[in-house]
């Protein structure tokens, strides 16, 4: 969390913030490090956490590789991380990779280099970084290699195993780095390598998955970064740097994909791609709450390909991180005012997200009751605002177009707090006009709808 902070007496500092176009600084003492910003109102600071312990009863090489992908599923989602995966090249057994990560059709190959034994001269340090950047960036591009040669199973770590086509992902390499006291200025890159790679300390890497908490987001980011050459230890500062951009740049709404005629400026919402707050700030619960909704989905039944569980995760998952942490709030606040109606009434509230980035559809609802009839009213809504919407695009993107809508029911017997139904829809569904027709006249009939003040 930013804090207010008094450099009155640190003379040094405040020349940096006045020497950055951002009004950003960088302080380090030891393990300590600091990122200061100057706003409008005075200097804030925020401390950034040292990585994760290592697990001590294992081979430090071993722990650093466990703790990079322990990072990813902790603050993301487990279903998008996957295990090493070994193969048999003639009599010899190769590893692919220290770990895995795909959201959508964007991968991350992932390496992990631990310093075993650093030693206090910071000139044999950056040899021994540069080093092991440089190999596990050839190693990165090896593991995609591979996987492009043919489609092969990835255990994630949920411990279902999923079938990753390597043709139909943009491949990042990203070599986390793992040492106590690593020096500054560190050169880790290198022209020939086939993929484009990042070189993190894995006090970065934890400190994007802790910061976004989410899997698509960060691997939208290290994907933006892919080609920047930026120098492990110096990732916080530069994400800071352009969320900062990101913040005092004017919304650009002209590639928008929403259709004018749904774009009411009156409901039209614009945020930086990079949040400066983390992704908690807002509403630590609030923020919970979203992604138990994404652990519920990842851990109910299912009963088709597990690829298509994590497909729907991965679209949730795309809902931007300023928003989250709100509709999470949103949705607790829905389910305690469920109960409050009279008996026998239905009582329905509902959050809908187009993403002008894609032609994604999100749709959030609470209801009180949960029965076969109440969960088959909440598919046809789900498909009456899939066509409604889709119908206002070109012919040639509804072919493409997905709504993913999720609807929770509180529960009273202690078993769980709520239900969770999902439904999601893809492309042009034909629907008979009797069939819109009665759509239609459940949900768009205004009868049925809440006094305004009721509603948020």
């Amino acid at each position: 969390m930013w804090a207010r902070v008094d450099i009155g007496e640190a003379p040094d500092i405040e020349a940096g913030l006045r020497s950055s176009d951002l009004g950003l600084a960088t302080y380090r003492a030891g393990d300590e490090l600091i990122m200061l910003v100057q706003r409008p109102d005075g200097v804030y600071g925020r401390i950034v956490p040292v990585a994760e312990p290592l697990d001590q009863s294992r081979e430090r090489g071993t722990a650093a590789e466990d703790a990079s992908r322990d990072s990813a599923s902790r603050w993301g989602l487990s279903d998008f991380v996957f295990r090493p995966e070994t193969i048999q090249r003639g009599n010899a057994t190769r590893e692919v990779g220290d770990g895995t990560i795909v959201c959508g059709d964007r991968g991350l190959a992932v390496q992990v280099k631990a310093r075993t034994e650093a030693t206090d001269q910071p000139d044999r340090e950056r040899a021994w970084i540069s080093k092991r950047a440089k190999e596990g960036a050839r190693q990165a591009s090896g593991s995609v290699r591979t996987v492009r040669r043919n489609p092969m199973p990835h255990v994630n770590a949920r411990g279902r195993s999923i079938t990753i086509d390597g043709n139909a992902i943009q491949w990042v390499g990203v070599i986390i780095i793992d040492h106590d006291t690593p020096p500054d200025v560190v050169f880790a890159y290198e022209q020939g390598v086939p993929i484009p790679y990042v070189v993190i300390l894995r006090r970065e890497w934890d400190f994007l998955f802790n910061h976004l908490r989410s899997t698509t987001a960060v691997v939208d980011y290290l994907h933006r970064i892919a080609t920047d050459q930026i120098a492990p230890g110096e990732h916080v500062a530069n994400y800071y740097e352009l969320a900062l951009a990101d913040e005092q740049s004017p919304p650009d709404l002209s590639g928008s994909r929403i259709p004018a005629s749904l774009s009411d400026p009156a409901l039209r919402k614009s945020h930086p791609v990079l949040p400066i707050e983390p992704a908690s700030a807002a509403d630590e619960y609030g923020a919970r709450m979203y992604l138990q909704i994404l652990e519920d989905i990842a851990l109910s039944p299912w009963d088709r390909e597990e690829s298509d569980r994590v497909n729907v995760l991965h679209l949730l998952d795309k809902l931007p991180v300023a928003e989250r942490a709100g509709m999470g709030r949103q949705l607790l606040t829905h389910m305690g005012r469920a109960p409050y109606v009279a008996i026998g009434t239905a009582r329905w509230d509902f959050r809908r997200y187009l993403l002008g980035t894609a032609d994604l559809h999100l749709g959030y609802a609470v209801c009180n009751q949960f029965t076969d009839l109440h969960k088959e009213a909440f598919r046809q809504w789900v498909l009456l605002r899939h066509t409604e919407w889709i119908k206002a695009l070109e012919p040639e993107r509804r072919r493409l177009s997905t709504t993913v809508a999720v609807m929770l029911t509180p529960r009273h017997d202690h078993v769980r707090p709520w239900d969770t139904t999902l439904y999601a829809v893809f492309g042009e569904v034909p629907l008979e006009p009797e069939e819109l027709a009665a759509m239609e006249r459940l949900w768009n009939n205004p009868e049925n709808m809440a006094d305004l003040p009721d509603l948020e």
